[in-house]
């Protein structure tokens, strides 16, 4: 497994930033996948779909968040 750069990601609630790791490869050797579409890979470290904000405790999609362009530097 190989992590890419953090994904910078805005809070839909109150636009709190949010730094997100990224994979590049993974593992998929022994991964189970349902016809519904659930899959689990134990090489694999797993995304929550549901995030809350620690800043106004708003309760939220991950993919509902706004990626925000990379910061130099």
């Amino acid at each position: 497994m190989q992590f890419g750069r953090d994904s910078i990601k805005k809070c839909p609630g109150c636009g709190e930033l949010f730094r997100i790791g990224t994979l590049l490869t993974g593992n998929t050797f022994g991964s189970v996948s349902w016809l519904d579409g659930f899959f689990i890979a134990p090489g694999m470290p797993d995304i929550p779909a549901v995030v809350r904000c620690s800043h106004c405790d708003a309760v939220f999609f991950h993919v509902d968040m706004k990626e925000m362009p990379a910061i130099p530097g």
